[in-house]
């Protein structure tokens, strides 16, 4: 491995002429992938003799941006997982849609398909040139946030298999299950865009809600949870309830006095609650107008926790139901790692999923779990960050188009 990257840092030095682009296809495409690999991240040629010899730079210290790795297993199945709503923000990868061509013709196919259903620019929200603090309170709005994680979640997923990484699996946290189910064929882009929006929509005229994150499995929860007050998400060693403001807040209060301290989430409707209850048919019936397909992609239900049937993703009334019931995420997760060996892709914002499946993973298990997209505060080009982990998943056992 050192000869060969000493071999390589030895070319360049000799041939800096030679695009960034090219040398990384001819490496990528012309040469046999081998057990033992190395990449690096670079903006360009002219970084990679000092990263690649010696073992790094002059002084013998490896480089932060070299990366060597030993495959144990090739091509493990890949899983996507697609986070829910809540950690969008603006300029939510705007590095990939500069740099990349195929994540910004998704993307931009999106928008325009938006843009014949709104009165405002959706890409204007996203990726705002001025009035970035309007932005900024319109990305969490409910009737937008769903529209924005979706596209995002959506383009991005479709870059990756473009990228020749196609997941065998997919799972979406709350209302992520959108974004797998589309990508799984059971409804066409055209009309999922369509849909989503009416849902947001009738989200925004429900009643004022709240959700509250508590530290308790579903066993200590149950017990404790008064009648107006939904159990909305099971995410294992700790649970989200939902309800109206009122009710959430009292339940709050009892459970401070039992000395657990809860987290409010930064929502005013309560969603896979009772509260969604007046919306629920009528959501129901929207999905009515639009064509339903069996998934050509497994996925997993979240309101059964196990693998969705053809029954459930053509129903319109699954789709109804998980505005109002609660989402079995833990379960979900337990049933796709029945499975050795994945690699679970987080598909889209920060790295909330990969956190809770490692709750569920053994330090020693032979899954590989990584998150794709930068945290804002994270002080790092979307590109650099993307590229890193592209290159780590390569670097452990899959292989990818060049």
């Amino acid at each position: 491995m050192e000869q060969h990257s000493s071999n390589l840092a030895a070319y360049i030095r000799n041939h800096p002429e030679v695009p960034l682009a090219d040398l990384a296809y001819t490496l990528q495409v012309g040469r046999t992938d081998f057990g033992h690999r190395r990449f690096v991240v670079a903006n360009h040629t002219g970084e990679l003799p000092e990263m690649l010899q010696p073992l790094g730079n002059e002084k013998g210290k490896p480089s932060r941006k070299v990366f060597t790795s030993t495959v144990e297993q090739e091509n493990k199945p890949i899983v996507f997982m697609f986070p829910g709503l809540g950690n969008q923000y603006v300029d939510m990868g705007l590095g990939l849609y500069r740099t990349e061509p195929l994540f910004k013709q998704e993307l931009d196919r999106c928008f325009d398909l938006l843009d014949s259903h709104l009165d405002f620019s959706m890409k204007a929200i996203l990726f705002p040139q001025e009035a970035r603090d309007e932005a900024v309170h319109k990305i969490n709005r409910i009737d937008i946030n769903q529209m924005v994680v979706f596209i995002f979640e959506y383009a991005l997923g479709k870059y990756l298999i473009e990228l020749g990484i196609m997941p065998k699996y997919m799972i979406g946290y709350s209302f992520g299950e959108f974004a797998a189910a589309c990508l799984a064929g059971v409804f066409v882009l055209e009309d999922a865009i369509r849909v989503i929006i009416r849902r947001g929509q009738m989200i925004k005229g429900t009643e004022e809600g709240a959700m509250l994150s508590v530290p308790m499995t579903e066993e200590e929860l149950r017990p404790l949870l008064p009648p107006d007050v939904s159990l909305s998400i099971v995410n294992g060693p700790s649970c989200v309830v939902g309800g109206t403001r009122p009710a959430v807040e009292q339940f709050e209060e009892q459970l401070k006095s039992l000395r657990q301290i809860c987290i409010r989430l930064d929502t005013s409707y309560a969603l896979h609650s009772a509260v969604m209850e007046p919306v629920r048919e009528a959501f129901a019936e929207e999905m009515k107008q639009i064509r339903l397909y069996p998934p050509q992609i497994p996925f997993i239900s979240n309101l059964s926790g196990n693998w969705i049937t053809d029954e459930e993703a053509t129903d319109p009334g699954y789709w109804g139901q998980q505005l109002t019931d609660s989402i079995r995420f833990a379960d979900g997760l337990q049933e796709i790692l029945k499975e050795e060996a994945l690699t679970f892709l987080e598909v889209g914002p920060d790295r909330n999923l990969s956190a809770l499946l490692r709750y569920f993973v053994h330090r020693d298990s032979s899954h590989t779990i990584l998150n794709l997209i930068r945290n804002p505060q994270e002080n790092v080009e979307d590109q650099t960050y993307l590229y890193t982990r592209l290159g780590q998943l390569w670097g452990r056992d899959t292989a990818l188009n060049g």
